[in-house]
């Protein structure tokens, strides 16, 4: 995932239920896009799905404490509306998406996780758990598989370790700005303890912006394999079987990827089609007038 535009549903034993599509994590200044806070005619900040059912059941009164009381609840998600305002496809065999499971108590102050939200602590110099589910790259995984489920114990992300440094440099440089107020260089970022020594094997290229707390990096992995990761938390990766991948490594340096790959990509590739549809027309219109002239010398 690209940490954009990820959902949220939240249900309790009521079965009253809350959908919510953040368009970036809350930390870097993501908002709430539903049906609590716009409707309809608002536009993008308005969200809903369409799909989605849900149940709950409870076991013993609400509101009153029962030692062996309990509750449970049955969520059918739709596809069409996990995918709403994202570049994502269905899901096929052999594919993945991120996603976590939570359940708060008490008001808060008890927390259960499905997988734990681990990210890298400059300040700890190691990963550590958060209380906080707006991590979307410490998320677990759901691999699709078909009816015989056959291979998924041994699965695991083949990208896992190039998406773990992209995340780990995030995480270093929200600390470096807080701590000298910039993003900083990768020796610095390094030699502070705050990234870890090892993402030096990814290949990292840093660009800093005019504005010194806008960054921008791309890292490579042993396969080929490219992330971009920025100061806004914006997450891609791409491999060498993707054509637009190659595409844009041939027209630009890896700093200028993460800004005007996408853009320039798409540029090159309408004036490519352009360029063969007037080639195509050009060469229906030769054939036709040397067709005619043919026609033509048969006829004298």
């Amino acid at each position: 995932g690209t940490n954009y535009n990820y959902k949220e549903l939240e249900i309790n034993a009521k079965n009253a239920v809350w959908n919510l599509l953040l368009d970036k994590p809350y930390s870097v200044g993501g908002s709430e896009h539903s049906a609590r806070v716009a409707n309809a005619s608002h536009g993008e900040r308005y969200w809903e799905v369409t799909q989605q059912k849900t149940a709950a059941k409870m076991f013993g009164a609400i509101g009153q404490p029962n030692p062996e009381g309990k509750w449970v609840a049955e969520i059918a998600l739709a596809h069409s509306d996990s995918l709403g305002r994202t570049s994502g496809s269905a899901p096929s065999v052999g594919k993945s998406w991120r996603i976590n499971f939570s359940r708060v108590e008490k008001k808060g102050s008890l927390n259960w996780v499905w997988s734990p939200q681990m990210i890298w602590s400059p300040k700890l110099g190691r990963h550590a758990g958060v209380v906080g589910m707006h991590y979307p790259d410490a998320w677990g995984y759901v691999h699709f598989q078909d009816i015989m489920g056959s291979g998924t114990d041994a699965w695991q992300d083949p990208q896992w370790p190039l998406k773990s440094a992209a995340s780990e440099l995030f995480f270093a440089q929200d600390y470096a700005k807080e701590k000298v107020g910039t993003a900083i260089s990768l020796e610095a970022l390094t030699s502070k303890g705050w990234l870890p020594v090892g993402i030096q094997s990814m290949r990292p290229e840093l660009t800093i912006s005019s504005v010194e707390t806008d960054w921008s990096a791309t890292l490579e992995d042993e396969f080929g394999c490219q992330a971009a990761i920025n100061s806004e938390h914006r997450l891609d990766v791409r491999c060498p079987g993707s054509f637009l991948l190659a595409f844009e490594r041939l027209l630009l340096p890896a700093p200028m990827r993460p800004f005007l790959g996408p853009s320039l990509i798409a540029f090159a590739l309408f004036g490519m089609v352009l360029a063969l549809f007037f080639w195509l027309q050009r060469s229906a219109h030769e054939k036709q007038h040397l067709v005619g002239k043919k026609s033509g010398q048969h006829q004298c």
